[in-house]
């Protein structure tokens, strides 16, 4: 059973590594290892059922295409083709990872180029390569890129959509409605879908976009403006590696509690939220290990029963509120921090996929 080896490793590598207790405990690790590892076995079942992203254009398109040969045809064809980039560009920006792999295909293509300069060829075109979406993806993909597609009345969401996928520091633009009203309409996709384990997605969606997370940060921050007990340009820097952790209840008690510390106790809390991340990337490749060489053997009905019940919303969710809580000026000046970081942390890269002759994909 799945259970008890994560239990096991958990605690074992607990007492060799960790000096001390987690503000958390160790149940939010085991909870954590537990779905990340059940949730990356149930993927990659899924990995032979690929789509493309021509495929997946032409399944949502009336024009239907039997290959990129019959491009370029007639002016129908044409809007066709408009509509294939669109979801290729889509694809491209989609988040920091598929950013990247772009970044890295095209230095690639620059060394096509180069190399086939001298005979006066052309070097090949990879922006197209490699773009496909597996069966755990293609819904999250569909809704998305509906936002993507939307025009009056809906393009409120286009908007706070493409401030929040953008490169270009937009996330200050947006207010905090604007951002409630968009996770609001993903989380009620969701529980539209006809996903059986819709707590993968759930857990996404928080994860990436951070709301109760967020909310917690945004109370945190006020309450340190509040008391003038550290600066807000310290608080914000801080509480923004919150959002990093991938608890997504758990994390958030590092947002409450973070008002109250001293400045010893806020440079013991940083060393904690790096090590906690450290210890769970031990703790998965272990626990991975074991399910990979069993093939899924070990995992037993309690576990699956177990795995269902992580993650649903009424586990994370809190009810801190705009004006109750915190501010709108506290919005502003964590969107303008995650602007900054954000930006960062492309340019550097950027610079090192410049910087490299065949660059692999550096973390993010």
């Amino acid at each position: 059973m799945l259970l008890d080896i994560v239990e096991q490793k958990v605690e074992s590598l607990a007492r060799i590594i960790v000096k001390g207790k987690f503000h958390i405990g160790l149940d939010a690790v085991k909870r954590y290892v537990l779905f990340w590892c059940m949730t990356n076995y149930i993927q990659e079942q899924e990995e032979n059922q690929e789509m493309s992203i021509f495929q997946y254009a032409q399944s949502v398109n009336p024009l239907k295409l039997k290959d990129n040969k019959d491009l370029y045809l007639d002016d129908k064809v044409k809007e066709w083709n408009k509509f294939y980039e669109r979801k290729v560009d889509h694809y491209n920006t989609l988040n920091a990872e598929n950013k990247v792999k772009l970044l890295i295909r095209q230095k690639q293509e620059w060394h096509d180029q180069m190399k086939q300069k001298e005979e006066k060829g052309k070097g090949k075109e990879r922006r197209f390569e490699g773009l496909s979406l597996f069966p755990f993806q293609r819904n999250e993909f569909a809704v998305l890129d509906g936002i993507k597609e939307m025009r009056k009345p809906f393009n409120e969401l286009n908007r706070t959509y493409k401030r929040i996928v953008s490169d270009k520091g937009y996330l200050s633009k947006m207010t905090f409605a604007q951002y409630k009203d968009f996770v609001s309409h993903l989380k009620d996709e969701i529980n539209q879908s006809q996903d059986l384990l819709k707590n993968i997605q759930y857990y996404k969606l928080e994860k990436r976009l951070g709301f109760e997370a967020m909310k917690a940060v945004l109370k945190s921050l006020h309450d340190c403006r509040k008391t003038n007990h550290v600066t807000a340009e310290i608080a914000v820097r801080d509480l923004t590696t919150v959002l990093q952790l991938p608890f997504l209840s758990e994390r958030q008690r590092y947002a409450e509690v973070y008002p109250e510390l001293s400045e010893q106790g806020r440079v013991r809390w940083r060393l904690e939220l790096q090590g906690i991340q450290a210890f769970v990337q031990r703790c998965i490749l272990m626990v991975r290990s074991k399910l990979a060489e069993s093939k899924g053997a070990i995992l037993h009905p309690k576990d699956w029963e177990h795995f269902q019940g992580l993650y649903l919303p009424e586990t994370y969710e809190n009810d801190y509120k705009l004006r109750k809580d915190f501010r709108a000026e506290e919005f502003s000046l964590l969107m303008t921090e995650l602007d900054k970081q954000n930006r960062q942390t492309f340019e550097r890269i950027k610079t090192y996929i410049e910087k490299s002759e065949f660059p692999d994909q550096p973390r993010v």
